[in-house]
């Protein structure tokens, strides 16, 4: 906005309430799709401060008297392309070019894993060739360095004391509780914040806490990056878009072998409620149809997150959810769902364990997924604050019944 409106230094009014500045920036880049519909028209905006024309010169203006101090990020190129999902060169190419020279691999390039290091690489020298031409501080972490050593660099370049760095890493929030665990082909002692990678499926049932899981990611992301239940196909035409829900459309590639899995499912980065059930179809991806398999051949480093409730209290909300277990049964849902009608809340509450232990089993079996179990609870906010340093107040209550939300105590987790 500031370098559009030309007469304003790029950091004017970006910092903070009155008298108080910001002394660090991070994630400085911005990314958000189009919108596409008859009542509604907004081209998609994006912004990479090294990528956009002039933008680092506009930096260098704004703190040309004293200068600032860059530290940047890295890791190994071939490792960073690996983890690069389909979906977000093919977004730069769509949103991001035109407004950037071109600067982002082109079209015929995005599948191209030696062009998305050599993109990778091209942005690291930028960096450290403004830094040296305008004689700032810069300072390289090597995310393959040790723990140690990345601790004692910031200690060394910055002052930050080198505990910092290690608690940032280990995450001691919470590890006595130990309420989630990240399965993944990164070294352990590297942030967290690099082990996530998208897209994210999340895999937990119905009742466990779907709907508030597809919130706190919209509060944390922005809208459009959430797909929940529903979905739109395409964001490109502008004609009213076909909108399904998600299983349909991953039924319908997994019919027709398409690849990715998610192709043409819309534009979101995490998706939950993925299940159909209807009179005569039953499927969630996490159960049916090789689903999980699918997702791991399009997006072998993505990222599952398992929302885990207490194995009486989910049996409980899905009976008094319409009686879901009995839709369930008249659906025909197989595959491990109890099938006769008279199913004991007993013979449900081992099925809803047992997908879970089928997820475990899966991600073990696929270690460059990166996996998240929490449970629900009244600690799974700061829990995922934890992890992802969004807001605890992202994290709420949705699709709880009235009555019985007054019935409970305040500890009890929230629902669906």
């Amino acid at each position: 906005t500031n370098m559009a409106k030309k007469q304003m230094k790029l950091t004017e009014g970006c910092s903070g309430e009155e008298g108080e500045g910001f002394h660090i920036w991070t994630d400085l880049q911005f990314l958000e799709a189009p919108v596409r519909t008859p009542n509604r028209n907004k081209n998609s905006n994006c912004f990479d401060l090294v990528m956009f024309p002039g933008a680092l010169e506009e930096l260098a203006n704004a703190y040309s008297e004293n200068g600032a101090t860059i530290l940047n990020v890295i890791r190994d190129p071939m490792e960073w392309a690996q983890t690069i999902t389909p979906m977000l060169p093919q977004w730069w190419h769509e949103w991001c070019n035109d407004s950037h020279n071109h600067s982002f691999p082109n079209q015929n390039e995005y599948n191209n894993q030696r062009s998305l290091m050599g993109f990778y690489l091209e942005y690291q020298h930028r960096l450290r060739q403004f830094a040296k031409e305008h004689q700032w501080n810069y300072v390289e972490v090597d995310l393959q360095e040790s723990t140690n050593h990345v601790a004692l660099l910031l200690e060394q370049q910055l002052g930050v004391d080198s505990t910092c760095w290690i608690q940032s890493v280990q995450g001691n929030i919470h590890q006595e509780q130990k309420p989630h665990r990240v399965v993944t082909n990164l070294l352990t002692d590297q942030p967290r914040p690099v082990d996530i990678t998208y897209p994210m499926l999340v895999t937990a049932m119905p009742k466990a806490g779907t709907t508030t899981i597809h919130d706190y990611f919209r509060c944390g992301m922005g809208s459009w990056t959430g797909a929940h239940q529903w979905t739109s196909l395409t964001w490109e035409s502008y004609e009213p878009r076909k909108v399904t829900t998600i299983g349909e459309c991953m039924i319908e590639n997994t019919n027709n072998n398409t690849h990715p899995f998610l192709k043409g499912c819309g534009n979101a980065m995490v998706w939950s409620d993925t299940g159909v059930l209807r009179s005569n179809l039953c499927y969630y991806p996490f159960l049916h149809r090789q689903g999980l398999e699918r997702f791991y051949e399009s997006y072998p480093h993505g990222t599952i997150l398992h929302v885990v409730r207490n194995t009486s209290s989910w049996v409980s909300s899905a009976f008094r959810w319409n009686n879901l277990p009995k839709r369930w049964v008249k659906a025909g849902c197989d595959n491990g769902f109890p099938t006769n009608l008279n199913a004991t809340a007993e013979e449900w509450g081992l099925f809803y364990e047992s997908v879970t232990e089928r997820i475990r089993t899966f991600v073990k079996d696929h270690p460059s997924l990166t996996y998240i179990e929490l449970p629900l609870s009244d600690q799974t906010g700061s829990m995922l604050h934890d992890i992802f340093r969004w807001p605890e107040e992202c994290w709420g209550h949705k699709n709880v019944n009235d009555k019985i939300q007054n019935r409970q105590p305040k500890t009890e987790p929230p629902r669906r």
